[in-house]
């Protein structure tokens, strides 16, 4: 248990870290123990999956001590110590990201051993990225807050009661990080109510708002965004919503670059809620935000892109009628899903443009395992074959294999039907239309007394899939 946890670690290191992660353990600063080393490089061999019978921990113990009695203990030993060893990098990295940090502590570390000058000259640099570069990026805020705390402890610890301690600087600081944490954390639970019935209370939001809103405290563009935004999600007010899209849109490089895709969520959240309410101006900025987190590369976690913000970008695409756009997209970003998720969207795509041979090739290079993606590709696939006998009528292939089509949609509902309760008869009404719409949509069949009354029954249907698509195709063939 004790190495499957260390495996679980090491699977997350990347090439550059694991190849940076041995020269750290090659350092006697870092690491003394020359048995690390031959059991990180041992491991090393397993990368990427760390996986496989050779990291069994007696063939492990085998490499390490090939002429010792096997003893779990001294494996379990050195895989503790190993995933230590791991923390304390990943640590020793993260400190390094951050200059300000290294700044700040070698300030503290050479005023306390009594380097006045070499002291001075850190603290000068501190407050020069601190508090002379206007606006300031909100990652600073916590840097500056620790950048009075020291400037006030030395001012006490020199004994000069005379000199005023910067206590107003240490509240100022105080105010911005707190109004920033505070805003942020309550546009999170704006969102989050949407998703539970949590009852959140945040009593000094108004407060806080009113702050920033009169300039009553230094204000940065982050906080400037998050207070925009906190009045847009709670008001569903537009106006503050494109002030904060200004300030992401225009301002972007003013940003804390770790706090921009979070960001990106709130607008992007925002727009959904928007468009749920049909204001149809928001689908071209919902695309806008997409653009921006795409331009910025940040559609991407870790190389993928979530299944659901693939399709909705390509849907959103579809709706903004930008083909184009999306062919590309959809090409630039195919290692960045799996292929059900590339093909399922450009099928898609090929069946707006009217490429219906594409889309059943499509269709069958892959094979949808989870229920709801399955049942979607099958009802395009309907649909599709629809086309494709309204398109050629004098081949009777395509009647043929609509007929068979649907018979195998609704013994794929009726097998299905305890795993989608709120699917089912929805899909199952729409087959059954579809069926109905062929028979009497066949030139030898066609009457339009019989199509208008299948029209009114397609209207008042209460459980219905692809209403508007059945009425566009019936329309059409009654006005034929």
């Amino acid at each position: 248990m004790l190495l499957k946890k260390l495996f679980s670690h090491l699977r997350i290191l990347e090439a550059e870290e694991e190849r940076l992660f041995l020269r750290w353990l090659q350092s006697p600063y870092h690491n003394r123990n020359q048995k690390l080393i031959q059991m990180f490089r041992y491991l090393k061999k397993s990368s990427p999956k760390y996986e496989g019978r050779r990291l069994d921990s007696e063939l492990i113990h085998k490499a390490l001590h090939p002429n010792k009695i096997y003893k779990e203990t001294r494996i379990k030993l050195l895989g503790v110590e190993l995933l230590n060893q791991l923390y304390q990098f990943w640590i020793d990295r993260q400190q390094q990201t951050d200059a300000t940090v290294q700044q700040l502590l070698l300030w503290e570390k050479l005023h306390k051993a009594g380097l006045k000058s070499e002291a001075r000259r850190f603290k000068n640099r501190c407050k020069n990225t601190l508090f002379d570069i206007k606006p300031q990026l909100q990652r600073q805020d916590l840097s500056r807050l620790k950048y009075t705390l020291l400037e006030h402890q030395q001012i006490l610890d020199a004994g000069k009661r005379d000199q005023e301690p910067k206590l107003q600087e240490i509240n100022d600081a105080l105010d911005q990080h707190y109004y920033y944490q505070k805003l942020k954390n309550y546009c999170k639970s704006l969102i989050q109510r949407k998703f539970t019935v949590q009852d959140y209370h945040f009593p000094l939001i108004d407060h806080i708002l009113d702050q920033v809103a009169n300039n009553k405290i230094e204000v940065s563009r982050g906080l400037k965004f998050f207070s925009f935004a906190a009045l847009a999600l709670k008001q569903e007010h537009d106006p503050t919503y494109f002030e904060m899209k200004q300030i992401l849109f225009e301002e972007t490089g003013e940003l804390d670059s770790k706090e921009i895709p979070f960001m990106l969520l709130v607008a992007r959240n925002y727009c959904i809620q928007r468009v749920n309410q049909r204001a149809g101006i928001f689908m071209p900025e919902l695309f806008a935000i997409y653009q921006l987190e795409i331009d910025l590369g940040l559609i991407a976690v870790d190389g993928q892109i979530p299944a659901a913000t693939y399709k909705n970008i390509a849907q959103l695409s579809l709706l903004l009628k930008k083909y184009d756009w999306l062919e590309s997209f959809l090409n630039q970003y195919r290692d960045a899903v799996d292929e059900r998720s590339y093909f399922f969207n450009l099928a898609i795509l090929r069946f707006t443009q009217s490429r219906f041979e594409e889309v059943i090739t499509l269709f069958e290079q892959a094979d949808y395992q989870e229920i709801l993606m399955s049942l979607s590709a099958k009802t395009w696939q309907l649909k599709t074959y629809f086309e494709l006998w309204l398109k050629y009528p004098e081949q009777f292939s395509y009647d043929e294999k609509l007929e068979a089509h649907i018979t195998a949609f609704t013994t794929y509902l009726n097998r299905r039907k305890s795993s989608l309760p709120k699917h089912y008869h929805y899909h199952l009404n729409f087959g059954k239309f579809v069926r109905e719409l062929l028979r009497k949509s066949r030139p030898y069949a066609r009457d339009q007394k019989e199509l208008q009354d299948l029209l009114d029954r397609v209207h008042k249907s209460e459980q219905l899939a692809d209403r508007g698509w059945l009425l566009e195709k019936l329309e059409a063939i009654m006005a034929s």
